[in-house]
């Protein structure tokens, strides 16, 4: 979509060097800081083994806000756009414009801020004095729907240009999972093998998290979260699956979804487990907490007769091999 605007970057980049007398104190040759002063970017996801979600790899755009506190003119609110592997500059107003950044100096420190988000913020949402609405997918049975649903997110970060640089004199910015993940391992009960569909493939029909708010209020500036609302059910990411084998291997189905971080009271988060015509239903006991950028691993065992739980444990937000589980 924006190829044709290759030329307008280099033109623009041809130009700088007849520009030089407006960019303050240059100060060439000062480490890894670049002779030309170009702000260029370097950019990854903080969590290499992520599963289903947002990562390195199919991180495609990001909004980038860049706050001179010495000088306006050096201040850019921009979109930051991956094309053929190069991490491009778009003014974030208008996805069309290539920007051109640069520092207004080698020592000038400045405050930089990213986001993942699905309208461009502006520059009084980057400060704080307005609220970014967000949401998670009802729908995350679809990779479209996990990655559509996890924001990313820089805080705020003073960075000294002399100093801050990666060697190649790029400005890195790395990315953190602003919102929570479940894991959720379902063991079927060895009786399901012997069942008319048995587990060759999975017999599980449908799976739905229920009972958190699916929106919030989000500022930019202070990374809270505020006014959650709409309650309602997340069809989660299916993951891997083991077929079970007679009455001595459990069948184990995986499976993630994204939720808002939030508090949730004892009873108020529920899982509910269709296989064929019946629906198995689990709720929480405790009072629950979902944190930023950590994953809630629950482990539920589904028999006939119903389905039962062991403890709720958590880890960083990365890949988590299955784990077995001993009992029914």
């Amino acid at each position: 979509m924006k190829n044709i605007n290759k030329l307008a970057i280099f033109a623009t980049s041809a130009l700088f060097a007849a520009s030089c007398s407006q960019h303050e104190d240059l100060q060439v040759g000062n480490d890894n800081f670049p002779a030309d002063g170009v702000i260029r970017i370097s950019a990854g996801v903080n969590n290499p083994q992520t599963r289903a979600g947002v990562k390195t790899s199919n991180l495609s755009d990001f909004y980038l806000f860049i706050e001179n506190p010495a000088n306006e003119k050096y201040t850019y609110n921009a979109h930051i756009v991956k094309e053929n592997s190069i991490w491009n500059t778009y003014d974030a107003a208008s996805t069309d414009s290539p920007l051109l950044m640069l520092w207004q100096n080698k020592t000038q420190k400045v405050n930089v801020s990213a986001a993942t988000i699905k309208n461009a913020p502006t520059a009084e949402e980057w400060k704080g004095n307005s609220l970014v609405t967000i949401n998670v997918f009802s729908l995350q049975n679809s990779e479209q729907g996990i990655v559509a649903s996890d924001f990313l997110y820089m805080p705020k970060t003073e960075v000294n240009p002399a100093t801050g640089l990666t060697t190649e004199g790029w400005l890195n910015i790395t990315l953190n999972h602003r919102l929570s993940k479940i894991n959720l391992m379902l063991e079927l009960g060895t009786e399901f093998n012997l069942g008319t569909n048995s587990t060759e493939t999975n017999p599980v029909t449908a799976v739905s998290v229920k009972g958190s708010c699916t929106q919030a209020s989000w500022n930019l500036a202070t990374n809270e979260l505020s006014n959650l609302t709409n309650v309602n059910g997340i069809a989660p990411f299916a993951g891997d699956y083991f077929a079970g084998d007679g009455l001595t291997t459990k069948a184990r189905a995986g499976y993630e979804c994204i939720l808002i971080p939030q508090t949730l009271g004892s009873g108020a988060l529920s899982v509910e487990v269709t296989i064929g015509d019946k629906t198995y239903t689990w709720k929480s006991t405790t009072e629950i907490t979902l944190d930023s950028d950590t994953v809630y691993n629950l482990a539920l065992m589904v028999g006939k007769d119903g389905v039962t739980t062991g403890s709720i444990t958590t880890n960083p937000w990365v890949e988590l091999d299955p784990t077995d589980i001993e009992t029914e």
